[in-house]
């Protein structure tokens, strides 16, 4: 029989595939997925993106095996991730330290797959009043179109409240709390908690494959973590304006239709875009020239 399902763990060439059926906690959840195989005539050769975590597919379930991959409405490349409502960055605010510069990089890999981004700041708890100001003052002077929140173990309401129904990607550097934040949202420990290195302050990362769990009609979805993250590349520096959506909004005024931004007479973007950003947008011309 052919039932529709949704792709939730690829593991060496097998699809892992939900079929909607009911199930009272995470292991039934997991126990009951579908291993599948994709249908031959649906691979091109050393192609990743035939099939991927997050797919609507229709399979047959006496087969097992992927009969159709249904259109997807949008797809990221690191981690192979398809039918994305958010991508919640998560930066923690100690140990380690908030890194403005990873999460502007991270943030245009977002905005470039036109992904609606949240940030979210773990170990909230270790901030003073003081630094919590300055944060949240920096978010909303540089990032003001970005809903953003401040969480701690106990402390997530929120945050679970406004992804509920939504398929959304945990996504940040190791050891900033990703594993931990996810077992308070499925109020169970099914995620392996690390600690951060006191040699290097960087975080152990505790995630090795794609994992996607079920949550109020949504999903949420754990990737491996990273310590960096390139500068997207691109051929054409117009295409930049893609990946900052101020600046979508404050070329319109410029003097020239394909105003860059640098060394162009009468430039709002120069004027107007606050130097944080602009300073940044400036490094990210430069990686181009390179």
């Amino acid at each position: 029989m052919l039932i529709k399902g949704k792709v939730v763990r690829k593991i060496q060439g097998f699809f892992f595939v939900y079929v909607y059926n009911e199930y009272s906690s995470i292991e039934e959840f997991e126990n009951n997925l579908i291993q599948c195989k994709l249908r031959g005539s649906l691979k091109s050769k050393n192609k990743k993106e035939n099939c991927m975590v997050g797919d609507l597919v229709l399979i047959d379930d006496e087969l097992n095996v992927i009969e159709e991959v249904f259109e997807r409405k949008n797809y990221i490349n690191r981690p192979l991730i398809s039918n994305i409502d958010y991508i919640s960055m998560c930066f923690s605010a100690h140990e380690p330290d908030f890194d403005i510069i990873q999460f502007q990089k991270n943030l245009l890999m977002i905005h470039k797959n036109n992904i609606e981004p949240i940030l979210t700041i773990t170990k909230s708890d270790l901030l003073t009043k003081d630094e919590r100001k300055s944060l949240e003052l920096l978010f909303k002077e540089n990032f003001p179109y970005m809903k953003t929140f401040f969480i701690s173990k106990n402390d997530i309401k929120d945050f679970k409240e406004y992804i509920k129904g939504k398929d959304v990607i945990i996504s940040g550097p190791s050891g900033v709390g990703k594993s931990t934040l996810i077992n308070n949202i499925v109020k169970k420990e099914i995620l392996r908690t690390n600690s951060v290195s006191s040699k290097s302050k960087r975080g152990r990362n505790t995630t090795v494959d794609t994992r996607v769990f079920p949550y109020l009609d949504g999903y949420i979805i754990d990737t491996p973590g990273f310590s960096s993250l390139e500068f997207p590349k691109i051929d054409n520096a117009l295409e930049i304006r893609e990946y900052f959506p101020e600046i979508q909004e404050l070329s319109m005024e410029c003097k020239f239709k394909n105003c860059n931004h640098i060394s162009e007479p009468d430039c709002n973007v120069k004027v107007k875009l606050n130097n944080l950003r602009y300073d940044f947008y400036k490094k990210f011309i430069e990686n181009i020239k390179k």
